[in-house]
């Protein structure tokens, strides 16, 4: 049964309305064994395409688009979405979609592209969002599909992913990859709605459920169960499967970037349809050519990735990360010890180049903080989102270590260098919670809502 949706194309203040908090059918402990079953068939399911390299797949369904977004007037207008992924970098989430409870984060049932040069740490971010992911209540199903052979135990741990809740593939090409996916969603669809009708079953033993209800039911249903991330680590370095086959028996690499690009559109087209419905998140980590942006210039050109139309038309989402920012910042977090130079980590600049809902704005984060000790430096994008709100005297600090005084939003004064800041969210989830929900409701409070009855 499908959720009946009632928009319209004009766009309304709703900052009065309070945003509908959504309850979930289960407790967490339902979600979890789900979760558990669901990844112990996804290893068991590897091991077996690893003895056996062969992977079939089957038909999807139907799909729900439920994203829009765009600048008017320096304000972002939203539609909202069914749910989203929170993460530890606030501003992104800020920039990327609200949910329908007023939650800001990465969307559910969408695709994203995460591109950039070499060392951007665009898989960083990745595990970023599969660790932000699995701290939620409800779990979360990560397959990560490595056809670089980097991920390292060290590194994901580095970046707080728990990989004993994580199913790696190491697809062969570029079908396979797609099949793997068309496959574990097609089963994660059948598994979840059977759950959920069966409770709906016995919750309706008496018929006397209205159609709404029931829709209503069906809807808390497909939140209350984990999330599933799909990572694709990289899509520039794979091949189509002829150009596999063929190098298998000449046993010379092949250029064939046009089969390249046909195998991505072949796959999406088996996938598309099942992505929104099975609310699937669906991670393309890519990398940029030479020639991207024009002479290094934001804007210029359309920035150009692997994969071509394949990727560029079905990714919901196109991000980029750059390092630095400014002409006179090399990007890199140093310091000085003794007479040797010790780099920290560095800078990051990230613009949304696209999203598919609406005319894209071309935002962009400036000074995000990556450190090689902790990964994202929650501390600087609270900081700096908290500078934005004007609530950080004298503006934030680009020197690490010097404090910065900050306005609480429920009142008070602390006075944090972008460390300390991160420390105490780190530890302190309670603070983190409310200095969230501060900055997060400001930021509701400055958009404007598309009338969506989710």
């Amino acid at each position: 049964m499908k959720l009946k949706k009632n928009r319209t194309n004009k766009a309304v203040k709703d900052n009065s309305q309070k945003a509908r908090k959504i309850e979930y059918l289960f407790d967490s402990h339902v979600a979890h064994k789900f979760r558990d079953n669901f990844i112990d068939k996804l290893r068991a399911r590897s091991h077996k395409i690893r003895e056996n390299a062969v992977i079939n797949g089957k038909n999807g369904v139907d799909s729900s688009g439920i994203l829009e977004s765009t600048m008017l007037d320096n304000k972002y207008i939203f539609t909202r979405v069914l749910d989203v992924i929170e993460t530890d970098d606030i501003r992104l989430d800020l920039m990327m979609a609200v949910s329908a409870d007023g939650r800001r984060g990465i969307p559910r049932g969408k695709v994203i592209e995460l591109s950039g040069r070499e060392e951007c740490m665009k898989s960083a971010r990745a595990l970023q969002w599969i660790a932000s992911a699995q701290r939620d209540p409800r779990g979360c199903i990560v397959l990560y599909m490595d056809t670089e052979s980097k991920l390292h135990p060290d590194y994901a741990s580095l970046n707080g992913v728990d990989l004993s809740r994580v199913s790696v593939e190491f697809p062969a090409y570029v079908e396979a990859a797609y099949w793997s996916m068309e496959d574990i969603l097609s089963g994660y669809i059948k598994n979840r709605d059977a759950a959920i009708y069966n409770y709906i079953k016995k919750k309706n033993k008496k018929g006397n459920l209205s159609a709404t209800e029931l829709d209503y039911l069906i809807y808390r249903g497909r939140l209350s169960y984990p999330t599933i991330i799909i990572v694709y680590d990289s899509v520039g370095n794979h091949q189509s499967m002829l150009a596999w086959q063929k190098d298998q028996k000449t046993g010379k690499k092949t250029k064939t970037p046009g089969a390249h690009a046909a195998a991505h559109a072949d796959g999406f087209r088996s996938i598309k349809n099942i992505i929104g419905y099975s609310m699937a998140t669906i991670i393309l980590i890519n990398h940029t050519k030479e020639d991207m942006g024009g002479a290094g210039k934001w804007g210029v050109k359309k920035t150009k990735t692997y994969g071509g139309g394949g990727v560029l038309y079905n990714s919901d989402f196109r991000l980029e990360q750059k390092p630095g920012f400014g002409d006179a910042n090399s990007g890199f977090l140093k310091h000085k010890k003794g007479d040797a130079e010790i780099i920290d980590g560095k800078w990051l600049t990230v613009k949304l180049l696209k999203n598919s809902m609406a005319p894209t704005s071309n935002m962009k984060i400036e000074k995000e903080l990556f450190r090689y000790a902790v990964g994202f430096d929650m501390g600087a994008s609270y900081l700096l989102a908290l500078d934005e709100m004007k609530l950080v005297k004298g503006g934030a600090s680009l020197k690490v270590g010097k404090k910065n005084t900050v306005k609480l939003p429920w009142g008070g004064e602390i006075s944090v260098t972008f460390k300390e800041l991160h420390k105490m969210l780190a530890t302190d989830d309670a603070f983190k919670i409310r200095l969230r929900k501060a900055i997060v409701d400001n930021a509701n409070a400055n958009s404007i809502f598309m009338k969506n009855d989710v």
